[in-house]
Parts: C-alpha cells; structure tokens; sequence
C-alpha cells in the first residue's frame, strides 16, 4: 500500500498523490457496486432508461476522478472535454492501483488481454 501519484495531462496542473486510505477504498467499492447496479438492469430498461442510466454512470466517473485526485472547478471541468474512452481508463486504473494491484499486475492483466483478445479474433 502506500501513495500514488498520477496526473492527467491537459486538466490537471500538478501531479497529485493519492493515498490508498480507507475513504479512498470505499469511495471505489461504491464507484463499482453502482456501476454494476446499473449494467445488471440494462437489458430491462427501456432505450430512455438505458442513456439516463449511462449520463450517471458518466457522473459518477467523473465525480469518482474528481474525489480521488482532489481537482479543484477548473479541473473538474477539464475533466468533462475528456473523451469516454479516456476517462474509463483513468478511472480503471486508479480503482485497480487503490485496491492494492500495482504497475506491474496492471500491465501483466492488460497484456493476457490483448492474447486472448488476439485468439477470439483469429
């Protein structure tokens, strides 16, 4: 355990340092417990259900980053010119690195991935 630093180029103007407190491991248990909440009911929602449901879940994320990183309303908004894609990943590692999984599990996951990606594609 310990502290992690990271920085998202383009909103962030310092690298901040992350503590793998327990308000930290809480606030990424209820990050995952909703947006497993939400994907579990998916296919009973209705297409207007469904795109609300994804605009929280885009919140969430981003409120997610917000808390852990401590970005101030700057930043925040930055945070919100960011594509999907990018802010997923962002999310996805700091939840791995604040539950415990370091650099190297993170790449070694990232890299059986992509193999058994590669096998289903051949």
């Amino acid at each position: 355990m310990g502290q992690i630093k990271y920085k998202i180029d383009g909103v962030m103007k310092k690298q901040a340092t992350i503590k793998q407190s327990m308000r930290n491991v809480n606030r990424t248990f209820q990050l995952q417990a909703d947006l497993a909440d939400i994907e579990s009911k998916l296919d009973e929602m209705s297409v207007k259900e469904q795109a609300e449901a994804t605009i929280k879940n885009n919140h969430r994320m981003n409120n997610y980053l917000a808390d852990v990183l401590n970005l101030d309303e700057d930043e925040k908004d930055s945070l919100e010119d960011l594509e999907i894609e990018e802010v997923t990943e962002h999310m996805s590692y700091l939840t791995r690195r604040i539950m415990g999984q370091t650099d190297e599990e993170i790449k070694a996951e990232a890299e059986k991935a992509e193999q058994e990606e590669g096998l289903k594609n051949e």
